[in-house]
């Protein structure tokens, strides 16, 4: 899917580490307008999902393919485009859209989805539950009328013992299954558990030394670009835990002295997330403030509270590790090209296929569940080989993936480090944009 330039003035995207969500309903945005009673963020979602499964099986037919040059076709996410146009008219047209917009509406669909996901499945499991204690639906006197008692007296031992056989069903033992680890229960909302951290902003009046606190949960950290070139090795943590004196004009109204004070204001995080998404903003109306370097660095040292409160001779509890980057190449908002860099998987990633369960086993709630919500049938298997992810794919040495559109090249890491350097060997007029990072324990 072909992305474009950073055609949207800052205004809208000037909250630095705000969370995105909060300044759209996206229910208003997404409420159903079509026969089939779908919203629009509901087909939205699943249109993403379409697209990921056309991928995946392109991507298989290749794997399966006995030539050894075989590569996918380009696929054009049309459908998806369309439906993402419908919830958000920002995305109308041709025009050039910024691709941190894009990330923001595409994460708020999800957890829309997974929000009407975990209603759904709450409601049908207080019918299911209601069903198996006898609390289901109660015959009617005028319905049953003419029926004799003994009959009532066997369709409430039948519901008994239809009770009693669901106790031992797989599906028990597939939602014991999900009380020991959410992630397998419908609606999970793994947008919150990945993307989110915690932004604390603390105010310490200087008259009377009160201190207040306002707690923020933040999907992604904006990151000012110096008006020098910055020899710092953490420009982000220095950028993100920031500090200022409100004096003069912006003095700060204390609730104890009930009157305007100096104070200071400085801002951390008591929790970051596990996947960190960092935007440079490069927007302004200079040429300068685009193209200017801003160190990339592939580890960073976390910054959340707690391991910054270790003693200096201990070593932080986490770290990140640089996993991807999206690049803007051109020499103006209003125009240019996107290209993205994805640190390629190890060569034989750990499977937990054999960790499943049996076909057999699989519980008729949960698909039955997508397919009341969804309201369509279930799709076909798509082939799912074992060598998909078992089997060592033949590569050069390469740790970087460059995806240009349809063109998708390996790329060595001293490849890599040379685009991000501030004199790169060869010339280009790409500037990191958005840039994703991994947590991961020291130690």
């Amino acid at each position: 899917m072909k992305s474009s330039s950073l055609g949207r003035s800052a205004a809208g995207l000037a909250s630095s580490g705000a969370r995105s969500w909060s300044s759209k309903d996206l229910l208003s945005l997404g409420q159903a307008d079509n026969s089939s009673g779908k919203s629009k963020i509901q087909i939205a979602t699943e249109k993403l999902h379409e697209t990921y499964f056309n991928l995946r099986a392109a991507e298989s037919k290749c794997l399966n393919s006995s030539s050894p040059d075989a590569s996918p076709e380009p696929f054009a996410a049309d459908a998806f485009l369309a439906a993402l146009r419908d919830v958000n008219s920002t995305f109308e047209g041709n025009r050039q859209q910024d691709a941190h917009e894009l990330l923001v509406c595409i994460l708020d669909n999800i957890r829309e989805t997974c929000r009407a996901l975990s209603t759904k499945a709450a409601r049908l499991q207080l019918q299911e539950n209601g069903d198996s204690n006898g609390i289901g639906r109660q015959p009617s006197l005028d319905g049953d009328s003419g029926k004799p008692l003994a009959h009532l007296r066997k369709s409430w031992k039948k519901r008994k013992e239809g009770a009693a056989e669901r106790k031992h069903s797989p599906t028990d033992e597939r939602l014991a299954a999900q009380d020991t680890d959410p992630r397998a229960r419908p609606g999970w909302d793994f947008v919150a558990d990945d993307f989110e951290g915690t932004m604390v902003v603390r105010t310490m009046c200087l008259e009377c030394e009160t201190v207040t606190e306002k707690a923020q949960a933040v999907c992604e950290l904006c990151v000012p670009v110096g008006d020098e070139d910055a020899a710092d090795d953490e420009p982000f943590r220095a950028a993100c835990l920031s500090s200022e004196y409100l004096r003069d004009q912006n003095k700060y109204w204390c609730e104890r002295c009930l009157r305007y004070n100096e104070a200071r204001r400085s801002v951390a995080y008591s929790r970051l997330p596990r996947l960190l998404v960092l935007q440079l903003k490069r927007f302004s109306g200079g040429m300068e403030k685009i193209t200017r370097h801003a160190p990339t660095p592939l580890l960073m040292p976390c910054f959340c509270e707690p391991c910054a409160k270790r003693p200096p001779d201990h070593q932080p509890q986490h770290r990140y590790i640089l996993w991807g980057v999206i690049m803007h190449l051109g020499q103006t908002l209003t125009g240019g090209h996107y290209v993205a860099y994805a640190r390629d998987s190890p060569a034989e990633p750990a499977c937990r296929r054999h960790q499943a369960p049996p076909d057999h086993a699989a519980p008729p709630t949960t698909s039955g569940f997508m397919r009341t919500l969804f309201n369509r049938p279930r799709p076909p298997p798509a082939g799912c080989a074992a060598k998909e992810c078992c089997v060592p794919r033949p590569r050069a040495e390469a740790c970087w993936l460059a995806c240009d559109d349809e063109l998708v090249k390996p790329i060595s890491n001293e490849e890599f480090e040379d685009l991000l350097s501030a004199e790169p060997k060869m010339r280009s007029a790409a500037t990191p944009y958005l840039l994703f990072y991994v947590k991961s324990e020291v130690g």
